[in-house]
């Protein structure tokens, strides 16, 4: 790709961690390299990388690093996990800050907060439709999967 910018994630997080834990052994992190750190770590597939970038996001937050950027990437972190209802605690304490209707922020913020509840409902049906399913006996709960046999509509009830 000419004239792309290339971006190696792998790479940049391994560098990234590199200087995080050369200050970190030297007494003195920066609380900016932690919170790039994490917010890098939030792209990664690794769920491990995600539960890391939570924890120093977290730490950032109790010391008031940057609150509202703290905030914001700890909803995406906690969205991405599947942890909605944190996940809607954060971006809910960030729209509490006060910050203006028509700051770019607040309005990345209720987007953000918009798409929580869109997949935490879209996760709550699914779930208990896949529930409900089991408990009707319709799928095996812990067997392997078997043919189900539907009836057919036209028949009528089953005698």
């Amino acid at each position: 790709m000419s004239g792309a910018l290339s971006f190696d994630l792998k790479a940049e997080t391994e560098a990234l961690r590199a200087k995080y834990l050369e200050q970190l052994e030297s007494g003195c992190p920066c609380p900016r390299l932690q919170f790039e750190f994490a917010s890098l770590l939030i792209c990664s597939p690794n769920v491990k990388d995600l539960k890391d970038s939570a924890d120093l996001l977290t730490e950032l937050l109790e010391i008031g690093f940057c609150r509202s950027d703290c905030l914001f990437q700890l909803a995406l972190v906690y969205l991405k996990l599947g942890h909605y209802s944190l996940a809607k605690r954060r971006v809910e304490a960030l729209l509490r800050m006060g910050l203006g209707v028509q700051e770019p922020r607040n309005l990345s913020a209720l987007s953000l907060h918009s798409l929580i509840l869109d997949r935490a409902a879209y996760d709550g049906v699914s779930g208990s439709l896949i529930l409900g399913l089991i408990a009707g006996g319709v799928l095996p709960s812990g067997s392997p999967p078997q043919q189900v046999r539907w009836r057919s509509l036209d028949r009528g009830p089953h005698r």
